[in-house]
């Protein structure tokens, strides 16, 4: 199957279109509608990939179970949708340090548990969220790299 890249280059070469493959697939793209996604989305993909009922995310429980699932709600939410701290823990009845510790406890488990990792690019891809922004997404709670600093001579 082709992508939509390797489909609009074959398309463009085939009618001789004089713009870089690039031009053509940023043009298209501009034309696409932009999906929003609200909080019922994220709770709704979510609750399916951990096969839970949706209305368990917002009741006062703390098992494992419901506890990842929800913090990775308030992460989407508060890092995808953008919406501030106190307004994410009013959907969960929590407050906001809780989704802030919610946060940074989902940062640190896509960074280092890959299990995990794979799960939050599925749960992403079927946001519509792309590529880039789930790279961004990834990498936002790690350390700045490090220039290499060269031995003394």
């Amino acid at each position: 199957m082709l992508t939509l890249y390797e489909s609009l280059t074959k398309f463009a070469n085939h009618i001789g279109f004089t713009e870089t493959t690039d031009e053509l697939v940023i043009g298209y793209m501009k034309t696409l509608p932009e999906k929003q996604i609200d909080e019922a989305d994220v709770i709704r993909v979510v609750s399916n990939e951990y096969k839970i009922e949706p209305e368990r995310l917002k009741i006062h429980a703390h098992p494992r179970p419901v506890a990842e699932p929800r913090m990775l709600c308030m992460y989407l939410i508060n890092k995808v949708i953008g919406y501030g701290l106190a307004k994410t823990g009013e959907i969960f009845a929590r407050d906001h340090s809780t989704v802030l510790h919610g946060c940074r406890t989902v940062q640190a488990m896509v960074n280092n548990n890959r299990e995990f990792r794979q799960r939050f690019i599925r749960i992403s891809h079927e946001l519509g969220i792309g590529g880039i922004e789930i790279n961004n997404l990834i990498t936002a709670g790690q350390p700045p790299k490090q220039p290499r600093q060269q031995p003394p001579k």
